[in-house]
Formats: structure tokens, C-alpha cells, sequence
């Protein structure tokens, strides 16, 4: 910053009767006259002379500043700092760039603004701190800044990030009741095991060291620890900057135990109420947790009567002497609270009554905490909404009424599914289904289904109305065409069916979590049999006085089933049990009398942190009745494949086929009429990976094998394989692919009659529209 004058050395005042700007190019002159702390008429003293040049130079605009005098006129003389015209960011991969762009813009370094080198320097040490807190103390961030025609400038930021800092120890000082294995267990960083290939536990970062001292001292309040300290934490580095030293200072102090627990307040419950909201009891060890989740029951049930600004605050009294903690519980629950309206936004497609009659909380009625949690996750389960945001909004003016403002975000509701696999024994095959689960946005579903394999050609139509009344009884129809032929391929049993029928259903909701469903079916198979039938076809047919190569059959069916399902979310949920019951019985009257009876179960709950575990039962049995002797071998049940045992070929599991004329086996799969999958499979977060939201990695053991009969289950002859899967929703579809290794099955060598047909890799392709 400089200054001159035509006479500084010898200063008069004067009254400033004209204001002249010279060097301008960008900035308006308006602009500078904003800035100017002198105005047409004032008196210019020499004192005011630092204050004038520091007001304009202050800006931020120039880069340099004189100031001239003629006669009663005050010339300023300002050269512009460049502006700038483009910044570009190299090298850096940990941070995006968008996120480094943002965090220049709001520091004021941006396109369009006038560059200054103090300023590029400032933001250079702010990145600098960025990466060192995330461990990668080998950084290196270099600036370039290239001059433009017009007085511009383009910045280049060339980042070496380098690797992140390794923990070679973590060291606790001060401990002595628990010991360090003890207290690192509680945190995320720290030196990984050898099998723990994509682990980031070595890997310093600043944050997640916070976060480490933060649940240590949550260990230590939660065990009674009332006067734990952490005295100081040190961070040494190896001169190569490659390892890093981690030493923790604490001083654990003294337990203390429960003397009393009290409720003060307005208690509107009896105190009975509120004592079994807390799981401390007098004389046990404090813990800070247990608090915590005492006030947050309380408050729920508070806010389940409508008091949904209740407070309740807990204050302990320390009694250092005997080192006792006395705990009063102070209540306020508030003014009951009604809910005045509720309001839907995003939902450009779908109806304001599809999603209302999914509510839980009503309009009118007082707030229940409960009851808008259950609308938000039955809203979140409607396959057509992609996330569900609710906020509860006081009403000016007064003291008891909110709004519930609900955001919905919409996705795709129309799906083209395309599936496609290859294998040495039904070869290439290919599946496809549209589906309209959202048509019109009325809410109701439509679909048509295509299938197309070697063994099997399938069209279906179907269309259901889940809100046939306004109680949630769904009503629904279904026309279908199946022709499966067997023998078209050299591992299934060696017969042909065309079945084409008409369905229609009704759902019956019985709870909020349970729903009972009927279906009456129609239909009229036509089975053919080859020059060599089967045993259990050849049977089958002599069960029904049939000497005939193609026999018709017509059913009448009703399939009833009980589910109960309390899923968190339709897609990836976390928590939440679905349980199927249901049977498929042929009326009296029917060509031919059997039944079958399914039962699945899937459970998912966290295991740890957002790791969730996915454990899959299902048990199938058909049986005859009535004047049938033998069970229908189409009806039989099939396992292998990637909906059943992952890492054997499609529908080859289970018995096999009894030549009727040998009476020899032979290398088909029969089927049969019991049916045993299990399925556990941890789903990894997508945080640990780095995936995204719409992405799912997840290690799973399957187990099963169908029989011919109850009679005939061995769990030696259960199958099993491991392996993993990917589960991607991405803009053109959904992809799963799982690569899966068999174990504990009969391997196919030269000669053999009967063994397993393994298909280690199998995938499936979807799009949405």
C-alpha cells in the first residue's frame, strides 16, 4: 500500500470540491465511491489522508493506492488486483473436489473474485490442516498461478496427498482398573488384524481419534467413573512420516454407586410408571448410559400422550465422601400438543391420499411420538418412495399445535427386469418383467410378466389394488400361461406341463404388522410325458388311470398364507422380522387332491455398528388327500440355483430321477415334496467400503436340499456353499451378482451317475423407468 501527493511534504487541508478515480477497469466507480470514506465537500486534513488510503486498500479490490491533489480536487490512482478466472484442483483423491471448490468459495476464493496472494496462501495451509487430519502427513500442495489478458488470472492447486499415516501403538497411561486390551476395544482406530484386508483401523485420522476419546470417557461414565479425566492425548510422528505414536493420558478417579433416585415435576404418570423407566436401581454402579436411556423413555412416553415438548433432565449430586450419586429426575412435560395439519411435499406423481391412508397419526388428534415414527416406516415401505423426511413444526402464536410437514422423495415406480445367467445344463436364459407398482400414482400395481428359459416359458398379467377398502383390505386379479418343458434339458426330470388359469385375491390386515391373505385359482395343466417316463411320473400317471403320453388336469385351488412383517424399509432395511405361513390345497372336486405347506422366516437386526445380519429359514411339504394316492411330480419342490443354494446350477438339488424301466437313477433331478433352505448373511454398511447408499456387498452361507419325502431328511445331505454377493441399484437398473463356493456335495467325475452340478457365479439385471 502506498500513498503520494503533489505536496505530502508540505500538506494543506482543503475542501474536497471534485473526486477523481483513475485506473479503474472492473470496478464500477459507484462501487469505489461506496467505499470511500470522503465525500464531496469534506475537509481533508493530513491526518485523514492513512484513513482514506486504508478504506479503499481494505476492499480487497487493489493492490495499490496513491492519492493526488489538484487545486480543490482529490485524484485517487488505484491499480486492480487480477480476477479470477479459473481455479483448477489436481492430485486430490481423499477429498472431492467439489468439497474443496465449496470450501474455497466460503473463504472467499472463488471465479469472479479478485485474487490476492496472502489469501491463496491462508487457504493453502487451511487444505494443509484438511489432509493432516485425516493422517496423511506426507502432503504436499503446491500453487501456480497463471496471468491472463485483461488482468486475470488462473490458479492451479496441485495436491500430493500422499498415503495416510499408519498406527504402529496406542498407548493408555493411567489405567488401572481395566486394562489397555480392555479400553482399545472401544475404539476405531488401532493396528488391524492380518485377515482384516479392507479395514481402515490404522489409518490416523483427527476425527475419528476424537470420537475414540469420546466413547473412552463414555466407558468410564458408564462404569461409575464420575471424576475420569483425560489428561492429555499426544500424537508422535516418525520422521518419515510414515507411523504415527498415540499416547493417552487419563486418570480414572473413583466409583460411585446409586444412593437415591428421585422424580421432581409435573409427574402426570403414577411413579410406578417412572421407576420402570430406568434400569438403575439403588446400589448399583452408575452409568451415564442408563441415564441417558432412562430420559429418552420417559420422554417418549410423554411424547406418545401428545406432550411432545416435554424435557427431562436428569442432575446428580455427588457424594464424594461415601462416593454416592443421588439422581433426581426433573420432569417437564410441556402443554399437550395437537396436530394441526399434515403436509405432504415432492410427491409430483403419487396421490396426497395414497400417501395419507398410510398414516398412522391423524389430523386433529393429539401428537403421539409413536404413532408418527409408524407412519414414517410405512411410508418409507412403499417400494415407489425413495426416502421419507418428517418435520414436526410448532404454529406461530400458539403454545399447543404443530404441523407435520412430510417430505417424500419419488423414485422409479415402473421396473423392466431382465435376468440372464449361463450353465453347463440349462444353458443361456433370459427373464423379463414390467411392473407398475405406483399406476397412475394411485398406488395400485400392475404387471406382466415374461419368462423365457429353456425350460420354462411364462406370460402372467396381474393387477392389485392394496387399498380395495378403506380399512386396507387389497383386492387383486391374475391371468397366467406357463409352459415348462423338463426335458428339454438334461439335469430336471423328463416331462412337460402347459397350466394357464385366472386368480383372484384378497388381503385382510389383522394388526398392524400382520395380514392374512386368500386366493381362489382356476386352472387347467396338460401334462406330457416322453418315450421314457420316470418312475415317479410313470406312478403319477398310473395314480390316475392315465395310459395317455398327454393328460389334462383342472384344479381348483385356495391358497391362503399369514405374514407378518415389521421391516424397517422395503429396500436394504436393518431391522425387522418378515414370517410367511401358508398352504395351497386343491378343493374336493379337483382332478386331483394335495397340499402343500410353506413356512419362511427372514430376520435382520445390527450386529455391530451398521453391520446387519440377514438370517433366512424356509420349510416346504406337499402331501395327497382325499381319493390321490401319489403327489403330482409337477408340483414338486426344486433347489440349487441363486434364489435358493447359491453355487449349484438351477433346480439340480435333491433326489434323482428313477428310470420307470431300470428302475436304475439317473443324472435328473426329481424334486421332491419337502423343501429346507437356510441362509445367513451379514450385509456389510456401505460406509466401510465406501460404496454409497445404493450399493450393498454381503458375505453369506446358504444351506439346503429338497427330499422326497418327510421321511427322507438327513441333515448329512444338506448342501452347502459361501461366498459373496453385490446388491447395486444403479440408474439403469438393478445388478446382483454373487460368486459362491460349494462345499460338503458330491463332485461330478468320469462315469459317475449322480452328482452336484456347481455354478460358482450367477448375476441378474435390472431397469427402472
Amino acid at each position: 500500500m502506498c500513498a503520494s501527493s503533489t505536496a505530502l511534504a508540505s500538506f494543506d487541508s482543503f475542501v474536497v470540491e471534485e473526486i477523481r478515480l483513475e485506473g479503474l477497469s472492473g470496478i464500477s466507480e459507484s462501487t469505489l465511491y461506496d467505499y470511500l470514506p470522503v465525500t464531496v465537500g469534506d475537509l481533508l486534513t493530513e491526518e485523514k489522508l492513512p484513513q482514506v488510503i486504508r478504506g479503499i486498500y481494505n476492499t480487497g479490490f487493489f493492490h495499490d493506492v496513491s492519492l493526488e491533489r489538484d487545486g480543490q480536487t482529490l485524484i485517487v490512482k488505484v491499480i486492480e488486483r487480477p480476477t479470477i478466472d479459473a481455479i483448477e484442483i489436481k492430485g486430490n483423491k481423499a477429498i472431492d473436489e467439489e468439497l474443496l471448490l465449496d470450501s474455497l468459495k466460503q473463504n472467499g476464493f472463488s471465479t469472479g473474485r479478485k485474487f490476492q496472494v496472502q489469501q491463496l496462501e491462508s487457504i493453502k495451509q487451511e487444505l494443509l490442516q484438511q489432509y493432516l487430519s485425516q493422517g496423511k502427513y506426507g502432503v504436499k500442495i503446491k500453487t501456480e498461478v497463471d496471468e491472463l489478458p485483461r488482468n486475470r488470472v488462473s490458479v492451479l492447486i496441485k495436491i500430493a496427498e500422499g498415503k495416510v499415516a499408519k498406527i504402529r501403538q496406542i498407548k493408555i497411561v493411567g489405567n488401572e482398573h481395566f486394562t489397555t486390551e480392555e479400553l482399545l476395544s472401544e475404539f476405531q482406530l488401532g493396528k488391524k488384524s492380518w485377515w482384516a484386508i479392507f479395514s481402515s483401523k490404522d489409518k490416523y485420522s483427527k476425527p475419528k481419534l476424537a470420537g475414540d476419546l469420546e466413547a473412552l470417557r463414555s466407558f468410564y461414565l458408564n462404569r461409575g467413573y464420575l471424576e475420569f479425566q483425560i489428561k492429555s492425548s499426544q500424537i508422535s510422528i516418525t520422521p518419515d512420516k510414515k507411523d504415527v505414536f498415540i499416547s493417552v493420558n487419563i486418570v480414572e478417579g473413583n466409583q460411585y454407586r446409586v444412593s437415591s433416585i428421585d422424580f421432581q415435576g409435573d409427574l402426570l404418570f403414577p411413579l410406578s410408571d417412572y421407576k420402570e423407566a430406568t434400569a438403575l436401581k439403588v446400589g448399583d454402579v452408575f452409568s451415564r448410559q442408563l441415564i441417558t436411556d432412562a430420559q429418552s423413555v420417559m420422554t417418549e412416553k410423554l411424547g406418545n400422550e401428545g406432550f411432545a415438548f416435554a424435557n427431562v433432565n436428569a442432575i446428580p449430586q455427588i457424594d464424594q465422601a461415601n462416593r454416592e450419586v443421588a439422581i433426581t429426575f426433573f420432569i417437564d412435560p410441556g402443554n399437550r400438543v395437537y396436530v394441526r395439519r399434515v403436509n405432504f411435499a415432492g410427491n409430483s406423481k403419487t396421490r396426497d391420499e395414497v400417501l395419507r391412508r398410510e398414516l398412522r397419526q391423524m389430523e386433529g388428534g393429539w401428537i403421539s411420538t409413536q404413532s408418527v415414527k409408524r407412519s414414517r416406516v410405512r411410508l418409507q415401505r412403499l417400494s415407489f418412495l425413495k426416502n421419507v423426511e418428517v418435520d414436526t413444526v410448532p404454529i406461530p402464536g400458539t403454545d399447543d399445535q404443530v404441523d407435520l410437514n412430510i417430505r417424500v422423495e419419488e423414485q422409479p415406480s415402473g421396473s423392466l427386469q431382465v435376468g440372464a445367467g449361463f450353465s453347463d445344463g440349462s444353458g443361456f436364459q433370459v427373464n423379463a418383467s414390467v411392473s407398475q407398482e405406483n399406476f397412475l400414482g394411485t398406488g395400485n400395481n400392475v404387471s406382466f410378466v415374461f419368462a423365457n428359459t429353456e425350460i420354462t416359458t411364462n406370460y402372467s398379467f396381474g393387477y392389485t389394488n392394496p387399498y380395495y377398502t378403506i380399512n386396507g383390505v387389497s383386492r387383486g386379479y391374475r391371468l397366467f400361461f406357463q409352459e415348462t418343458d423338463l426335458s428339454a434339458i438334461s439335469l430336471v426330470n423328463n416331462f412337460s406341463t402347459n397350466r394357464f388359469g385366472g386368480q383372484i385375491s384378497f388381503g385382510y390386515p389383522i394388526s398392524e404388522y400382520r395380514t392374512m391373505r386368500f386366493a381362489g385359482t382356476v386352472e387347467s395343466l396338460e401334462l406330457t410325458v416322453g418315450s421314457s417316463p420316470s418312475l415317479s411320473v410313470q406312478e403319477f400317471l398310473n395314480s390316475i388311470d392315465s395310459t395317455d403320453d398327454s393328460v389334462d388336469i383342472d384344479t381348483w385351488r385356495l391358497d391362503t398364507s399369514w405374514t407378518h412383517d415389521s421391516r424397517n424399509r422395503a429396500f436394504f432395511p436393518e431391522t425387522g422380522v418378515v414370517s410367511r405361513f401358508g398352504t395351497n390345497i386343491t378343493l374336493p372336486g379337483s382332478d386331483v387332491e394335495f397340499i402343500q405347506f410353506e413356512a419362511k422366516n427372514q430376520i435382520f437386526f445390527p450386529v455391530y455398528g451398521d453391520f446387519v445380519l440377514t438370517l433366512d429359514s424356509e420349510i416346504g411339504l406337499g402331501d395327497v388327500y382325499g381319493g390321490s394316492d401319489v403327489f403330482p411330480p409337477y408340483e414338486n419342490f426344486y433347489a440349487g440355483g441363486s434364489r435358493s443354494v447359491r453355487g449349484y446350477d438351477d433346480r439340480t438339488l435333491g433326489p434323482r430321477v428313477i428310470d420307470a424301466d431300470t428302475l436304475l437313477p439317473i443324472d435328473r433331478a426329481d424334486g421332491g415334496r419337502l423343501k429346507v433352505l437356510a441362509n445367513a448373511e451379514l450385509i456389510i454398511p456401505p460406509s466401510v467400503l465406501d460404496t454409497g447408499d445404493n450399493m450393498r456387498l454381503s458375505l453369506f452361507v446358504d444351506s439346503g436340499n429338497v427330499f422326497a419325502t418327510e421321511s427322507d431328511f438327513d441333515v448329512s445331505d444338506l448342501r452347502l456353499s459361501a461366498g459373496a454377493s453385490i446388491t447395486w441399484l444403479t440408474p439403469v437398473g438393478i445388478l446382483v451378482f454373487s460368486l459362491a463356493q460349494p462345499f460338503s456335495y458330491d463332485e461330478c467325475s468320469s462315469g459317475e451317475v449322480v452328482c452336484d452340478r456347481v455354478e460358482k457365479f450367477q448375476f441378474a439385471i435390472g431397469s427402472n423407468f
